[in-house]
């Protein structure tokens, strides 16, 4: 049988036997919890390093070049347009013009959505930046793809469409697809699939489930209504006539697909956007809503070239963390494996993802908001960790009231009293709620 990639692993700490793994083309999934180290796998087999501290890979042996999808979708986008992203590579490769015009309409007819070719990627969602590097990662000469969670941000739907395209694509190019999640559902995806722990990288035998135990929040009184809400970017129309209205809500969820509108909302919600036209009303208690944190999809936004430490002053100095609750907030930061110590002098691009995720979303609930509206909080975690933060938001609910925008359905009907679907405008609730179309 012909083996187009080679290596060995060994976990050096646990004194565990090495091991050999091969892979021929075709899709790949590596399955593991958010911490345990598939960046440093990836990476390593790239050959930007040997491992971490808890194994080393050796003796890499590939039949061609690596090309890694990273996780966070801004590392991969550079041009001003869709169309100069889309036509980026064939542009270097030195293809004629008619052939690039081809390209390019191919790129755009693989999204579930039409698209203004003269948008600015920075508009677009999490999803639709995963959406477009993948169509710009086949684009790629290199033999071995590594994508690195590169399609967490994507609904079931767009998952499996695109997850269906990466797999044809690697048959017939020839093509080894090495697929790093958090996400325990993804091995769904393919039969040749491994899972990554702190002592082990073994072949999945049988795949676990992901339960959530029941649980009643606290009572709510966050009251929301919009009335006839439009707005747009440029040409493109996002809600048009949107209605919606809750009372007596203590937690919130959004869902919905890629491109339905879910990131705009949840601006919208939090008052970093403003509607063209249109009311948004939000109420706690009767009382207009004054302080609203919002947790973005992309979190180094907050940072910028700060440290963590620096960010906290910042919020301590603005009013908006109490220094006399640090104590506490150190000690709810360790219940996410998070060290204060260890990140504080930190800026964002030296702390992975996930780390960097948590730990902002752990200085916010802490913060004297009254409403928290999070934006996908879910990404990137694995079984275990969503099970911890569920429990944890659960009681931030004591004392503030959350909205959750995320495609992640399980975790938003495991948690929230009422829930919104975009698609179907429908309302899963216990209590009044009136909707009406877009």
């Amino acid at each position: 049988m012909r083996t187009d990639l080679t290596f060995k692993i060994n976990f050096p700490k646990f004194k565990s036997e090495i091991k050999t793994f091969s892979f021929n083309y075709g899709l790949h999934i590596i399955f593991g919890e958010g911490g345990v180290g598939k960046t440093s796998l990836l990476r390593s087999l790239a050959g930007e390093g040997i491992g971490n501290e808890n194994f080393m890979v050796t003796e890499i042996r590939s039949s061609g070049d690596f090309y890694i999808v990273s996780q966070n979708p801004d590392d991969q986008i550079f041009c001003r347009t869709l169309q100069g992203e889309i036509s980026f590579t064939p542009e270097c490769y030195g293809m004629e013009p008619a052939e690039i015009a081809q390209v390019i309409k191919k790129g755009f007819e693989l999204f579930p959505y039409k698209l203004n070719s003269e948008l600015n990627p920075s508009y677009l969602s999490g999803g639709e930046k995963e959406m477009l590097n993948l169509i710009t990662t086949m684009q790629i000469d290199a033999k071995i793809i590594l994508i690195d969670d590169g399609l967490s941000f994507l609904s079931d739907k767009n998952k499996t469409k695109f997850l269906d395209i990466l797999s044809k694509w690697s048959k017939k190019k020839k093509k080894i697809i090495l697929w790093a999640t958090s996400e325990i559902r993804d091995v769904k995806f393919s039969k040749n699939r491994l899972r990554l722990e702190l002592f082990k990288l073994s072949y999945f035998k049988q795949i676990p489930k992901l339960n959530y135990k029941s649980m009643t929040p606290s009572s709510g009184y966050l009251n929301l209504d919009c009335e006839n809400i439009s707005f747009n970017y440029n040409k493109n129309i996002i809600l048009n006539n949107f209605c919606l209205k809750i009372t007596h809500c203590r937690s919130l969820g959004v869902t919905g697909e890629n491109g339905i509108g879910k990131t705009t909302i949840a601006k919208l919600f939090s008052k970093i956007l403003k509607p063209k036209s249109g009311m948004l009303n939000i109420t706690i208690n009767g009382y207009e809503v004054s302080s609203i944190g919002y947790f973005d999809q992309f979190p180094e936004k907050l940072i910028q070239y700060r440290t963590i430490d620096e960010l906290l002053k910042t919020m301590i100095n603005n009013k908006i963390f109490d220094p006399k609750i640090f104590s506490v907030f150190k000690k709810r930061l360790f219940r996410f494996q998070i060290i204060w110590d260890h990140i504080k002098n930190k800026r964002a691009k030296d702390i992975s993802w996930v780390t960097l995720r948590l730990l902002i979303l752990v200085i916010m609930t802490h913060c004297n908001y009254e409403l928290l509206v999070l934006a996908e909080p879910t990404f990137g975690l694995g079984m275990e960790q969503r099970i911890i933060l569920r429990s944890y938001l659960n009681e931030s609910m004591v004392s503030k009231h959350l909205i959750i925008v995320s495609h992640d359905y399980n975790f938003v009907n495991s948690i929230c009293d009422q829930t919104f679907n975009m698609n179907s405008m429908l309302m899963n609730n216990k209590n009044n709620v009136e909707t009406d179309g877009f």
